[in-house]
């Protein structure tokens, strides 16, 4: 696993599970996180470290950047698995259609957020994101 926050092998010691294709991407979104953070590359990747015994640990907020297919798959095993079907995920994606965000909820998205194209952008949007969901809304699981 990449990232800070990061625990044993397999076990998110975190708040927070960025999966973000692309790696500039991606350390852009650990930065803008700051609440401890892990990240993962792909869906595979994900699946690993969402899949031991004790994975979802301490994990509050998970965020998808990756092409929808791959989004979807994720979003699908977080949903069909006891112990993550209720950790937040918001699927992060560029403008354009509504059917993206229309997928993500229908398979149990939290939230859907078009990211804006530049970097500094990108990283408030991710940062905002996980002031909410990490500050403001009360998690129980």
């Amino acid at each position: 696993m990449s990232g800070t926050g990061a625990g044993q092998a397999g076990t998110p010691a975190c708040e927070a599970l960025a999966v973000v294709g692309d790696p500039g991407a991606r350390a852009l979104a650990l930065r803008a996180l700051r609440h401890g953070a892990a990240a993962a590359a792909d869906a595979e990747e994900a699946a690993r470290l969402l899949s031991g015994p004790e994975a979802s640990r301490g994990l509050r907020l998970l965020l998808l950047d990756l092409p929808p297919v791959a989004a979807y798959e994720v979003l699908r095993r977080v949903r069909g698995d006891p112990r993550t079907s209720g950790l937040p995920v918001v699927v992060l994606g560029a403008a354009g259609g509504n059917g993206a965000a229309h997928e993500a909820y229908a398979l149990g998205a939290n939230s859907y957020v078009v990211t804006p194209a530049d970097d500094t952008g990108y990283a408030d949007t991710v940062a905002r994101v996980a002031d909410y969901w990490l500050g403001v809304n009360r998690f129980v699981l």
